[in-house]
């Protein structure tokens, strides 16, 4: 699951896209076109 919310903008995608490795995943979040939202991303990690 992600979730984002900032400046009263909230995006969340459900697991419905699979389990990736994190570099994966990042491509994957990069391409999704879901809810609406072309500009979904990971943030970085620690």
């Amino acid at each position: 699951m992600i979730f984002f919310a900032k400046s009263g903008q909230y995006k969340e995608c459900s697991g419905e896209l699979g389990t990736y490795n994190w570099s994966d995943a990042i491509t994957t979040a990069k391409n999704f076109k879901g809810g609406g939202f072309t500009d979904w991303y990971l943030p970085e990690w620690g």
